[in-house]
């Protein structure tokens, strides 16, 4: 156990400061111990000196920092190194929800390692700058960034920095100037940077969507050594799967929350006007990046509308959930994931933790894209059972995502449906601009846009599919617009 030695009060700080040595201590490094007003216990930090004076005049100095923070109703912390400072504030994230792959990514690959036990109170523009020349640009972890990368990333570390100042870690708050702004004089070697057009990659193409399509509704002939037909979470979690493919397509959602959270009460149907017999589907987004990103920006919800297919895709999902007894209620979540045990032993153990012995939640993003991942290289073998494959559609294939899902509706409408730009944003909940940025290779027949200049229906109506009341059936207590 370490004692003070040497220990004495700082001038013209009422004997609320001292400094000391440890007891034992080979150095001779100097500490400061100041009483707190605000708190219990005392702020103490290493003065990193063998010197006295140089001892004195930087217990002042924190002693002064400590009073300026509690005169703002702060409680100063000791650290403000980089690295400490941002695993806190990773785990900060953490508890509040907010944990974020692509944050982490960047500060494990590139402010940590460059800006290490430096304090964060000496980051500025011009550390920034240097930073951005001679570490981030000359050591990409993968490939040269766009411009528009290091504005993300440089978000990021304005994010970190204001909760450095609100969590009292700095004394001054600290945001550095836009990146965007300032490129022409910040970046020096413009080859560095990847200045290409903004494209969206290929994810996948229509063929790539049904083979997985197909793989989830027709495939599975189930096959083990020892067990003869196919599980109950397996069949569970195909026919989820198919159903949530087709519900990104039709609907043409982003992926993860704005579906998966998505509850049976968001749904509306509508009676066609177009045709007898005919109805659609509206969904309410009530999740998502887009969605209540702050109080103040007037966004509670989104709505897509489905084709006049849909409402049997629906049908069947509904009738398939009750026959398994998933709740279905308005409620209830439209892609409903069973979570306990349906031994006896497994529920006691489940109820002695505090937890119910069965209970559901929805299907989240994390499990849905390991879902994904785990049947890529299965749809691939079944393809590979029909015939050869190129190496262009095995990457495909193998690089196929529940994004792709997305991706390949916005070009099938603005291709082969050839609708307006925007038509498609306003399906897509999208603006005008993304979609001229990330498709516009898509879209270099002018003539052919100019001579198909909108989508129409045929006299008989013949596209507009109707159903018949037993069909529906499963339906009837979904509300109507």
């Amino acid at each position: 156990m370490a004692y003070y030695q040497n220990q004495q009060p700082v001038d013209n700080t009422d004997n609320e400061a001292y400094i000391y040595q440890i007891e034992g201590s080979v150095k001779g490094t100097w500490y400061c111990r100041i009483k707190r007003h605000n708190a219990n216990g005392y702020f103490r930090k290493s003065l990193k000196t063998t010197s006295i004076s140089e001892a004195f005049k930087k217990a002042n100095r924190y002693w002064l920092e400590v009073r300026d923070a509690e005169d703002r109703d702060k409680i100063l912390m000791p650290s403000s190194a980089f690295t400490a400072l941002a695993q806190k504030w990773f785990a900060w994230r953490e508890e509040r929800g907010r944990e974020d792959k692509t944050v982490f990514y960047v500060f494990k690959n590139y402010y940590i390692p460059y800006f290490g036990s430096d304090s964060v109170a000496h980051i500025n523009d011009n550390r920034y700058i240097s930073f951005l020349n001679d570490y981030r640009l000359k050591f990409p972890a993968r490939k040269k960034p766009k411009l528009r990368t290091l504005e993300v990333e440089q978000v990021h570390l304005n994010s970190f920095l204001k909760w450095c100042y609100e969590n009292n870690h700095i004394r001054r708050p600290i945001r550095l100037s836009k990146l965007t702004l300032n490129a022409n004089d910040w970046i020096a070697d413009e080859e560095l940077v990847d200045v290409g057009k903004p494209e969206r990659r290929d994810l996948a193409t229509y063929e790539v969507y049904c083979f997985f399509r197909d793989y989830f509704d027709y495939h599975v002939e189930w096959s083990h050594p020892r067990i003869p037909e196919e599980p109950f979470h397996v069949l569970v979690n195909r026919k989820r799967c198919s159903f949530y493919m087709k519900t990104l397509y039709n609907l043409c959602c982003r992926t993860g929350e704005e579906l998966l959270k998505a509850k049976w009460k968001d749904l509306t149907k509508h009676e066609s006007k177009e045709k007898d017999g005919a109805f659609y589907i509206s969904l309410t987004v009530r999740h998502g990046k887009k969605v209540n990103r702050n109080r103040f920006d007037g966004i509670n919800h989104l709505t897509y509308v489905s084709d006049y297919r849909y409402i049997e895709m629906l049908s069947r999902w509904k009738t398939f959930l009750e026959s398994i007894d998933f709740p279905n209620g308005p409620d209830d979540y439209l892609f409903p994931l069973k979570k306990g045990r349906a031994d006896r032993v497994g529920r006691r153990m489940r109820e002695r933790k505090g937890l119910p012995g069965e209970e559901f939640t929805h299907w989240d993003s994390r499990a849905a894209a390991a879902h994904i991942k785990r049947t890529r290289f299965k749809v691939l073998e079944w393809r590979r059972s029909k015939g050869p494959v190129s190496a262009e559609l095995e990457q495909q294939i193998m690089g196929f995502t529940w994004y792709s899902v997305r991706h390949v509706s916005i070009k099938r409408m603005l291709m082969t449906s050839n609708f307006p730009i925007h038509y498609v944003a306003e399906k897509a909940q999208t603006g005008v601009s993304m979609i001229e940025d990330f498709y516009w290779k898509y879209m270099q027949n002018p003539e052919g846009r100019i001579i198909s200049r909108s989508a129409t229906i045929s006299p008989d109506k013949r596209e507009i599919q109707v159903f018949t009341d037993d069909a529906l059936a499963a339906l009837s207590e979904l509300k109507r617009g």
